[in-house]
């Protein structure tokens, strides 16, 4: 049976013999969180493209329209005039020039004094007109070297060894050298060697880098490309040779003797030798491309046979009385791989030698691996014979495909490197088996798998920091890839861009779109680019096929009919423009078709110009759109409107969904804080929007001026000082507000700190006619006097609002001032007062405490603003936040509770007769986070988000109809 035909899997086998260190590779600790950096400026490389580290500035990839050089220029010359380009000036020494079928790539190595800098690269990725179309480096160029070379190699590699079984283990001079290794930590490079150790047996293979100093080890990873199994993981497996029915196929390359005359068959298995009368032949499972051995001691099975003339076509039929079944099994599907990467990299020749594939290795031994020279496969105690998967033969191969690509002092087995080169082993294993699944059948059982290449892993959220266990992060994409372009191309981008020896995630995806690119441009796209960005996308790697639209710049005009204040008051009509920006990164497809819709679900607002063609938006464009016209009604009653921005594209499935929200009326109250670090204002501002509350919220920072000039002379102000050591204002602020107050203007202090600072100003004594009385861990505030009614108490332990209260201020009430609430149920320490002005009401502890679940007995703090807002002159009700009364037949998402949430969210909703509806959550860019089909026969769905903080906006949406966003806000 064609072994293409039959479904494959790679191994996550557990090596028992070693106990490898975990430490982390230094350059995979530097290059995370790649965000776009600055174009140049100037040079032949201006506007080019720059993708950089956020903290390490030595990394940076660089792509952009190609730049023409001197085909005269020898390498050497051209990237030392590159480099220059960009500011390096290390010593480079170019390690490697490969070529692939789009693109020439000179690998160049970092030195210093000489010595090679580990990670330290400058590429250059040239295309078929011999332009320069890609630039990326990895430099410690500013970076000091420490320490000395004062161990030898052999002295620094019995520090390595100990950690290793016991063997008579030798240094490999061949693979061990000097360098520079970087420390991520002191950011400087560290005196040390390169080593490989090897023990007499094939499976005693180790590497590390070792301080040349001291002798610590600052890397280690076996020097055998292994798969390791969890021996308690059930990993089902099919195979062509346990349970099926045998099959016969050719002994291509197998080395005979014909009377003591050596040959060796062809592809097909065919000879022809000279015999007279007697033929005496004897074949060797061996031949060009492997030498199949037995056991520990790696004996070659032969099998003898006399054949007499007449010759008739005679056949020498292998049995397992000859060799044991792994052994005749290694033998056809280690010759069928070698030939199947001959037919897709015809140059590629280093696995064209005899390579060891030894059968029935250790005995019962749970494992298989690639050792650097040959392959190994352990009989197995827990789970089958490992040479009688022909997915195993070919994943253990395809490492030492690898290692033919990688030069020694590339890729080491760690970290992302590791789990690449895990990667490429489990997806050429899977390709040519076709099937995503691994595993299946190894442990007898059908029904799991090791791993799954149709995986949605996504980086770095589901990183496990394992080689195997990462390897889907890449094996996963290029499945993806296969099951769009074909198996065929998709095999040529995997295995072609291993060229560009990356040893990033990013850098290789950055490989596979240069190996699909046909004119030497990575600006202007390639053939296949939407499928590769969007299969590496899904999994977190690169910026995805999909546009991420922003909304930018927004400009509110009511100069057209109103007075020019940038308030949207009853009688205006308000001209709102932006522009529309594709925040995306590297060269992905533009989007396409590009729509925007503007809709209000508020009867006092009428929309103009509500639709508009916008075409492509290409990545890092934008657009301006507008001017949308919204004309208030003139009998429009204070609230905030909210005008949402739908937006299509080719390129996405659900238009992003952003709402826009603008104050209708002129805010009368405005909550303002001084340098608060934290974000505990939020749960106060939610609430008031929650009400429908029109209000400005003002974070001054420390050189801000507050400014007033906007608010009513009846107006109010929410001054919140939060968690913060002091109340935050300057002699300016308390200036303004004694003004403010003098003109009829009203002001309400919280946070547990509110007076710290203010205890000896006239502003304290005179104004608010408070003072510092102590400290209270009380956590409990109940009604005094108006403007909180009897049996009012409210719980401050932060359940449904912020827990950041300690030791809350006690207030002294002075000159006059009326306390109003106290701490506890029946204490004597005064927790708010209202001064003697009756314009000013203080808190000792924060309002953003308050609890907003209603508790028994206890009251919101829904109701705590509006008793403060009522005393300051506002009708409102803690109930306006219901919404108006919802028909049978509406659409509607009616409540969320609690809003602040830290963990869960309820979301309430009425279907009507919209049977089929789904709740959709957008963040504050539009993107979606969270979609759901919502149940006709329930009315609450509990949202539990393992997203960042911030605002939220949720929606239902049926096919016809949707409802109007409702704003979520996430606190951590």
């Amino acid at each position: 049976m064609d072994p293409r035909k039959l479904f494959t899997s790679t191994l996550l086998l557990l090596l028992a013999n070693f106990a490898f260190a975990s430490q982390e590779y230094s350059i995979s600790k530097l290059v995370t969180g790649l965000h776009e950096g600055p174009a140049l400026k100037s040079g032949d490389f201006s506007g080019w493209t720059c993708m950089r580290a956020r903290d390490f500035d030595g990394y940076a990839l660089y792509i952009g329209s190609p730049v023409d050089f001197s085909a005269a220029l020898s390498d050497e010359s051209l990237v030392q005039s590159v480099a220059a380009s960009f500011g390096i000036s290390s010593q480079l020494e170019q390690i490697k020039s490969n070529t692939t079928p789009t693109r020439r790539y000179l690998i160049n190595r970092e030195m210093r004094d000489h010595l090679p800098v580990i990670g330290g690269r400058f590429d250059v990725a040239l295309n078929t007109k011999h332009q320069v179309a890609r630039v990326s480096y990895t430099t410690f160029q500013d970076w000091q070297t420490t320490g000395s070379f004062s161990l030898t190699q052999y002295v620094a590699a019995t520090y390595l060894a100990p950690v290793l079984e016991p063997a008579n283990w030798q240094v490999d001079d061949e693979e061990t050298f000097a360098c520079w290794y970087p420390d991520a930590d002191a950011r400087v490079l560290r005196a040390a060697y390169w080593i490989r150790v090897a023990g007499p047996r094939p499976h005693q293979r180790h590497f590390g880098i070792v301080d040349a100093s001291t002798g610590e080890i600052l890397l280690e990873w076996p020097g055998i490309a292994h798969d390791v199994i969890d021996l308690n993981v059930k990993a089902p497996f099919w195979q062509p040779y346990d349970h099926s029915e045998t099959e016969y196929a050719p002994c291509s390359y197998q080395r005979v003797t014909v009377n003591g005359s050596a040959i060796s068959t062809d592809v097909n298995g065919n000879l022809s030798r000279e015999a007279a009368t007697l033929a005496n032949v004897t074949a060797r499972l061996e031949g060009q491309y492997v030498e199949v051995g037995e056991r520990d001691e790696g004996n070659t099975p032969d099998h003898l046979e006399q054949f007499a003339a007449p010759f008739n076509g005679d056949t020498l039929a292998w049995t397992t009385e000859d060799a044991t079944r792994p052994a005749l099994n290694l033998y056809y599907h280690t010759n069928f791989v070698h030939d199947w990467y001959k037919v897709l990299d015809p140059p590629y020749n280093s696995l064209d030698y005899p390579v060891p594939a030894v059968a029935n290795y250790g005995g019962n031994y749970d494992n298989a691996f690639w050792n650097g020279f040959g392959t190994y496969y352990g009989g197995g105690m827990n789970y089958g014979n490992f040479g009688m998967y022909s997915d195993v033969i070919y994943h253990e191969y395809t490492h030492g495909v690898t290692d033919g690509i990688y030069p020694v002092g590339l890729l080491p087995y760690v970290d992302q490197p590791g789990a690449m080169n895990e990667a490429w082993s489990d997806y050429f294993a899977c390709t040519i088996n076709g099937d995503p699944l691994m595993g299946e059948w190894l442990t007898g059982n059908a029904r799991s798998n090791f791993r799954d290449l149709e995986s949605m892993m996504v980086y770095p959220l589901n990183w496990v920091g394992e080689v195997h266990g990462d390897s889907p992060f890449i094996s996963a994409p290029l499945w993806t890839i296969r099951e769009e372009l074909g198996a065929g191309y998709s095999d040529s981008l995997g295995h072609f861009a291993r060229y560009a020896l990356t040893e990033l995630f990013y850098d290789y995806f950055v490989a596979v779109l240069e190996t699909d690119d046909i004119d030497g441009d990575l600006s202007n796209g390639t053939p296949n680019d939407f499928v590769i960005y969007d299969a590496f996308g899904v999994h977190g790697i690169g910026p995805g096929a999909r546009p991420h639209f922003v909304v930018q710049n927004v400009v509110f005009d009511d100069n057209l009919t109103g007075n020019n204040n940038g308030f949207a008051e009853p009688g205006e009509t308000v001209m709102l423009t932006f522009t529309l920006f594709n925040d995306v990164t590297l060269y992905p497809p533009a989007a396409t078709n590009v729509t925007l819709t503007a809709t209000a679900a508020d009867s006092t607002l009428n929309i103009g110009s509500a639709s508009f063609s916008l075409g492509t938006l290409a990545p890092r464009d934008s657009i301006s759109v507008g001017p949308i016209e919204i004309n208030i009604d003139w009998e429009a009653q204070d609230h905030w409107g909210v005008l949402n921005l739908s937006i299509a594209a080719d390129q996405i499935e659900e238009p992003y969904e952003y709402p826009f929200e603008f104050s209708v009326g002129i805010p009368k109250v405005q909550v303002v804080t001084r340098s608060l670090t934290s974000n505990v204002d939020a749960f106060v501002t939610s609430t008031l929007r929650s009400m429908d509350k029109v209000f400005e919220h003002k974070r001054l920072s420390s050189g801000q001026q507050l400014d007033l000039s906007m608010l009513p002379d009846t107006g109010t102000v929410l001054w919140l000082s939060g968690n913060g050591t002091t109340s935050g204002m300057t002699a300016n602020d308390r200036a303004q507000l004694t003004d403010f107050l003098s003109g009829g203007g009203k002001l309400v202090m919280s946070g547990k700190h509110i007076l710290r600072g203010l205890e000896s100003t006239t502003f304290a004594s005179d104004v608010l006619n408070a003072n510092v009385g102590g400290v209270s861990q009380l956590r409990m505030a109940t009604t005094l006097a108006l403007p909180f009614v009897a049996g009012d108490r409210y719980l401050l332990t932060g359940a449904g609002g912020a827990a950041n209260q300690d030791s809350m201020t006690i207030l002294s009430a002075v000159n006059g001032a009326l306390p109003v609430l106290r701490y506890g149920l029946a204490g004597e320490n005064v927790s708010g007062v209202v001064n003697a002005a009756g314009n000013a009401l203080v808190f000792g502890f924060g309002i953003e405490a308050v609890s907003d679940n209603s508790p028994v007995q206890n009251q919101s703090r829904a109701l705590f603003l509006t008793r403060i807002l009522e005393w300051a002159g506002f009708a409102v009700s803690a109930v306006d936040n219901e919404g108006p009364a919802w028909k049978p037949d509406d659409l509607a998402l009616t409540a969320a509770y609690p809003n602040p949430f830290n963990s869960t969210v309820r979301l309430d909703y009425q279907l009507g007769n919209q049977g089929d509806a789904r709740l959709l959550i957008y963040d504050v860019l539009g993107r979606e986070v969270h979609r759901a089909a919502l149940a006709p026969n329930s009315n609450t769905y509990f949202w539990n988000p393992s997203l960042a903080s911030g605002v939220y906006f949720a929606v239902v949406k049926s096919d016809s109809r949707v409802t109007r966003p409702q704003k979520l806000m996430l606190l951590r």
